[in-house]
């Protein structure tokens, strides 16, 4: 099973979360790769089994470039999908938006 930890971090609390999570992956004998959005083609993660994606909420939503982002990920049938946010005081409906996202994709 591959695991890709792919986020977005603009102030660090995200890739903070991101390389936490990536720990405690290792910690139960589960290999996983860590990439920013910033160094990874969407295409590329195809040739995983999972995702775990991670961003900040800005003013309660997604930042529009990640949302553009996932919006041009490859289908992905029979994939899994995880996803957590960083976020100063409340989500608004952020979580929402990735995953009205992601749904169609499978």
């Amino acid at each position: 099973m591959k695991v890709l930890i792919l986020y977005f971090s603009g102030t660090g609390n995200t890739e903070y979360v991101a390389r936490f999570l990536q720990n405690r992956l290792a910690g139960l004998s589960i290999d996983s790769s860590l990439e920013s959005i910033e160094n990874i083609f969407p295409e590329k993660t195809s040739q995983y089994d999972i995702l775990v994606i991670g961003f900040p909420v800005y003013a309660g939503t997604v930042p529009e470039f990640f949302r553009e982002y996932l919006a041009s990920l490859p289908a992905a049938d029979h994939k899994g999908f995880f996803v957590f946010c960083t976020r100063a005081m409340f989500t608004g409906s952020a979580i929402h938006h990735v995953s009205d996202e992601l749904c169609p994709k499978g």
